[in-house]
């Protein structure tokens, strides 16, 4: 019998995770450390301590320790939060807090880079609009505002990369990482070397790229002191969390997709050829597998807007009661709208200047319609990340539904359905980008494991009367971001 084991971590901006799997791609053992909130010192900021992402790094390793044999580990791969900027001074220690994927400040920046650079060609090479939550525009925000930061800046790592800096002594950054970054050749792989001359970004100060399932170093002996885990282990790079995610779903060929629910609301296809939007309306970025690409459309809040429902509207109440309070509000919640612009977006709109609202509050409306209306915004919003790779002729038949938010609840699963309009095909387990980067670790050591999308809890039919309703909802609803948009600027 074999007793290897796989680890798979996974540090997003709210909790540190890691599973330990074996090579038939069983969970056997998780543990999860949750992280402080991000910290928001100004409007649109987002900010968070890399300490503090290996302090629950290395709590949850501690405590997965306990449920395993230490010594039956191989190896261990690495996911989390994409496009965060962590400057490291000479002494590789940060040297301010990391600014996130969700930060919006470096609109202006994002404005003036795309201006020198050129549109085209940023779509050409990048896959993508420059973005405020992409790291080149923190960097020329950084050169700006921080200066003195700046000056003593020797490297820049994203956070994943981070935690294997820490856990290695090794830099370097993964292929589906560095894409987030606006200086890599998405069809090459590699840092381009016109964009890095262009930004006055050091060339030093960037890690080597590799390929998702590549070992970047081992586990020294500060790491596993402070890990419970034995000196040695081969560590790989891993992926981002968007892409580890789908990996760990099993996407392997061309037009498979799935559509994560998180914080942040991701729909992700996987493509055999490297064919971005002309317009960069969505990303198109290097997938975890060689030789395969991916298109991703973000949208910035997703259960993370019923998650501030519940937090500063109804703070006495349980996700399960608001669950219940949404099921028994029929579909277009009565006429109430939201729109989830709780940070800005970013596709289909590349905004960090618009807000979100309710439109259309009755007196008669109540705990239960302001939940299905969350619910149906966010959906709405989802719905037209995929309508934009339909018209790039990328349709699918079914999606897969992963993440943490609308797969704990039916009720927003068949919301989903409905206003998306496909069949959703409900993962049975939620392991999600922490299972990606334990397959990505043992595809380091030879085994090709895939959890088939097969693996899955329930399928979900649309319901026809629903689905009706929901075309004329998402018609009204996609005339509320013109309107944001000029309240949000005046």
């Amino acid at each position: 019998m074999d007793q290897k084991l796989f680890l798979g971590i996974d540090v997003s901006t709210t909790a540190a995770k890691s599973i330990a799997m074996n090579p038939a791609g069983e969970t056997v053992a998780e543990s999860s450390v949750s992280l402080p909130s991000f910290e928001k010192p100004h409007k649109g900021w987002a900010e968070q301590s890399p300490e503090d992402w290996f302090s629950a790094l290395s709590e949850s390793l501690r405590s997965l320790s306990q449920k395993i044999n230490p010594s039956h580990v191989a190896g261990v791969g690495l996911t989390g939060q994409m496009l965060g900027l962590v400057s490291l001074g000479s002494d590789n220690t940060p040297l301010r807090p990391a600014i996130l994927w969700n930060d919006q400040r470096s609109e202006a920046e994002c404005e003036e880079l795309t201006a020198e650079i050129g549109p085209e060609k940023l779509a050409q090479v990048c896959g993508s609009k420059l973005l405020p939550g992409m790291v080149l525009p923190k960097l020329r925000w950084l050169k700006r505002h921080e200066p003195e930061v700046w000056e003593r800046t020797r490297s820049i790592l994203l956070p994943k990369d981070y935690l294997a800096f820490r856990l290695t002594g090794e830099k370097a950054t993964d292929v589906t990482d560095a894409s987030g970054v606006g200086l890599l050749d998405i069809e090459q792989r590699t840092w381009s070397a016109d964009l890095v001359a262009h930004s006055s970004v050091p060339d030093s100060w960037l890690p080597r790229v590799l390929e998702s399932h590549e070992i970047v170093g081992k586990l020294t002996q500060e790491a596993a002191e402070m890990t419970s885990l034995p000196p040695g282990i081969p560590v790989t790079i891993g992926a981002g969390d968007q892409p580890a995610q789908a990996y760990g779903a099993g996407l392997r060929s061309a037009g498979e997709s799935v559509l994560t629910v998180g914080t942040s609301g991701v729909y992700f296809q996987v493509l055999d050829a490297y064919t971005p939007d002309e317009e960069g309306r969505l990303h198109t970025f290097c997938y975890a597998a060689p030789d395969q690409w991916c298109a991703m459309g973000v949208m910035l809040s997703a259960a993370g807007s019923f998650q501030w429902l519940r937090d500063e509207l109804f703070p006495e109440k349980t996700f399960a009661e608001l669950d219940a309070a949404a099921a028994a509000v029929p579909p277009l919640s009565e006429g109430l709208l939201f729109a989830p612009y709780l940070s800005g977006e970013r596709h289909p709109h590349t905004d960090a200047q618009v807000r979100g609202g309710f439109i259309g509050i009755d007196r008669r409306h109540g705990m239960g319609h302001f939940a299905r209306a969350v619910m149906e915004g966010v959906s709405y919003g989802l719905r037209e990340l995929i309508e934009l790779l339909k018209e790039q002729g990328s349709a699918p038949e079914s999606i897969a539904l992963s993440g943490g938010g609308a797969v704990k609840s039916p009720v927003w699963q068949q919301i989903l359905a409905d206003v998306i309009g496909l069949p959703l095909v409900v993962a049975s387990r939620s392991e999600g980008a922490a299972l990606g980067a334990a397959m990505l670790a043992a595809k380091s050591h030879g085994h090709e494991i895939r959890n088939q999308i097969s693996y899955v809890e329930s399928q979900l039919e649309t319901d026809a009367r629903s689905q009706q309703a929901y075309e004329d909802g998402f018609a009204r609803w996609v005339e509320l971001y013109p309107v944001l948009r000029e309240i949000s600027r005046k």
